[in-house]
């Protein structure tokens, strides 16, 4: 068998297809994608690698890549609009005044009356759904202290009792409106 064949400038030259170029450059950016480090740069090179292999696909009337890379452009596009919006809220966020008005629309309106016990909510509602997370909170010493801030806050909350520090005038009366006032709106 004559290898010098396979190395002929006019078989190399044969292959020279604009389908097989475009399918060079998809090559390319695919192995640059996965070499990246962090997403933006990852999704956008993702994308352009899709971009050449559908072309590449079309060009050589081949439908599987035309499948294949015809899902995956839209989807790359997308996931990159959704991380340039995550980033655009996390700085819109970071630099106002730290309000919690985003998390309205997550809420559930309740109402309450005069002298009902509010932080039983936390055990019979809230704690069913966070045990796992408590569980592995546990493990490390941060959280461990995070958990005993969380049920110390809870435990003041229930019976009432003063928050940490000087205080001045009637607390529990105060603690009393400011968890009725916070709570309804």
């Amino acid at each position: 068998m004559n290898l010098s064949f396979y190395f002929s400038s006019p078989f190399l030259l044969s292959m020279l297809t604009m389908a097989n170029v475009a399918a060079a450059a998809g090559g390319l950016l695919y192995i640059a994608s996965i070499s990246m480090k962090t997403v933006i740069p990852l999704r956008i090179a993702a994308i352009g690698s899709a971009f050449f292999f559908l072309s590449s696909g079309i060009l050589a009337r081949s439908f599987p890549p035309i499948f294949l890379y015809g899902i995956l452009l839209p989807l790359n596009t997308y996931r990159l609009y959704q991380m340039i919006e995550l980033i655009k809220k996390v700085r819109t966020a970071t630099s106002s005044d730290l309000s919690m008005n985003w998390l309205q629309p997550f809420m559930t309106r309740r109402r309450y009356r005069k002298g009902d016990v509010l932080f039983r909510f936390y055990w019979k509602t809230v704690y069913p759904h966070i045990g796992t997370a408590i569980r592995y909170l546990n493990f490390t010493s941060r959280g461990r202290q995070w958990i005993a801030n969380l049920h110390s806050n809870v435990f003041r909350a229930e019976r009432e009792l003063s928050l940490s520090g000087p205080q001045t005038g009637n607390v529990r009366h105060r603690l009393h409106e400011v968890s009725f006032s916070t709570i309804g709106r």
